[in-house]
């Protein structure tokens, strides 16, 4: 089944890729962001979202790709995402929707079409942004990261951890973990003439591509050793490149002799960094958030010398979403990297959603059980020692 789902988003894609300008304009709402793109607009889903207040955005490269981006619901890689906000339904009935815009028939698209597609999309991505605006943003994450500290040296960010329910020893932070004490807040995700001071600490989180190479820095804004008092707290500086497959380096993966005498390497997944540091601190495999939803589907998978795919565990640790879109994130995931070669195993809470919340995850476990709530946990020999 998940073949044929795959095969069903390749042709659409085939088709689609560099047309998302005409399937967008089929969308009256999406007038004013296809108009201003890149630029930020106000959410083309609310009827209420006020004509000062931009939330919503098409990324650079959204003519190729359909990618965009909302302040509140986060980053939409590919158009098939965007379609299905905007119309507020399933995967599949936005591809049926993408179809009939076209005029297309998905069942004539060959394997050989799919594969250039992917080709010349790969080469769209590579060039993400021109040379100088590159450079520009380059230097912009070099800068921060180099006027950074480690975590592990910085009190007040030990405080917010504490504050969330984390209990381990924060001197012991990877060192991709850092801390800056004075960050400017974009205020473009502010409403307009709010005029609070845009000056917070950080907590930063290093950005890895699908290859390893550091490129971009995951920000936690806080004040007085709590979340700043903005909507959204958590941001991505702006990558020089793709950042599709990355992820915010914390753990390498470990690699151990398992019970069959053969060596076994174990990496964890998840969404954010505060869960990841939970898991790590209950079960002592090591992490890899990825940020968001969107970036964890398209996570890639890992490479450990010396040890073969199907010797290779990853543990991808959903959300439960009152949405359901956690659950099927890692899912689909798994799905996908079991087809590569990867063994896989998939933990979601199995917690009732409080009313008033919209989901359950395994930080929320580690506050409410600690390490007790968690299916699996490595030996105090083998695992991180976060203690």
């Amino acid at each position: 089944m998940y073949a044929q789902r795959q095969s069903k988003i390749e042709k659409v894609r085939a088709i689609a890729d560099g047309k998302w300008d005409v399937v967008f304009g089929a969308f009256p709402q999406l007038s004013t962001a296809i108009k201003k793109a890149p630029q930020q607009v106000p959410c083309p889903v609310s009827p209420n979202a006020k004509k000062s207040s931009t939330q919503f955005r098409f990324f650079k490269d959204w003519v190729q790709t359909g990618g965009a981006y909302h302040n509140k619901d986060g980053a939409m890689p590919d158009g098939i995402e965007v379609v299905s906000w905007i119309e507020g339904c399933s995967k599949s009935e936005a591809m049926d929707t993408i179809v009939s815009i076209l005029g297309g028939d998905i069942s004539t698209v060959s394997d050989e079409q799919i594969r250039w597609k992917q080709q010349q999309m790969q080469q769209a991505r590579e060039q993400y942004c021109d040379e100088e605006e590159k450079l520009k943003r380059m230097n912009r994450v070099r800068g921060v990261a180099q006027t950074s500290i480690p975590a592990a040296q910085a009190p007040e960010l030990h405080a917010y951890l504490r504050s969330r329910g984390l209990k381990g020893d924060f001197s012991k932070l990877p060192n991709t973990i850092r801390y800056h004490n004075r960050l400017r807040y974009p205020t473009s995700f502010r409403e307009e003439g709010d005029n609070r001071n845009p000056w917070y600490s950080a907590m930063l989180g290093t950005f890895r591509d699908k290859d390893g190479k550091n490129c971009s820095l995951h920000r936690t804004f806080l004040s007085n050793g709590k979340k700043a008092p903005e909507k959204k707290t958590k941001l991505l500086m702006s990558p020089p490149w793709d950042i599709r497959g990355g992820y915010i380096a914390m753990d390498d993966p470990i690699v151990y002799e398992a019970e069959d005498g053969l060596d076994l390497a174990i990496i964890g997944y998840c969404e954010g960094m505060e869960t990841a540091l939970a898991i790590r601190e209950a079960t002592g495999i090591p992490m890899r958030p990825h940020y968001s939803s969107s970036l964890l589907k398209l996570a890639s998978g890992v490479v450990v010398q010396g040890v073969p795919k199907h010797r290779t565990l990853i543990t991808l640790w959903g959300d439960n979403d009152r949405s359901g879109d956690g659950q099927t994130t890692v899912q689909e995931l798994a799905e996908r990297l079991r087809e590569e070669g990867y063994l896989v195993e998939v933990f979601v809470p199995d917690y009732e959603i409080p009313e008033g919340k919209t989901s359950v995850d395994w930080l929320d476990v580690y506050v409410e059980e600690g390490a007790v709530g968690f299916p699996i946990e490595l030996s105090q020999s083998v695992g991180i020692n976060a203690f």
